[in-house]
């Protein structure tokens, strides 16, 4: 679970600092449109990972409880 949740972080920052590399790489090449149409993409992107993230560690603690209430019915 600890290495999910390193997984999960480093996708985020990923997704953050790559989407960022890609917008300026567009805005020097292609111009302002381009550039602010990938910036909304990342804008997106960078939203969505973090709503995966909250589910991801709603979802480990879930399985944590859950695992121990079966814990305690194994006892």
């Amino acid at each position: 679970m600890i290495v999910l949740a390193g997984i999960v972080i480093f996708g985020v920052l990923l997704a953050v600092y790559g989407g960022s590399i890609v917008t300026g790489i567009f805005a020097m090449i292609f111009g302002w449109m381009i550039a602010l149409f990938a910036l909304a993409i990342t804008l997106f992107t960078l939203i969505f990972s973090f709503l995966m993230m909250a589910l991801t560690f709603i979802l480990i603690i879930f399985a944590i409880l859950l695992s121990g209430i079966f814990g305690l019915f194994f006892i």
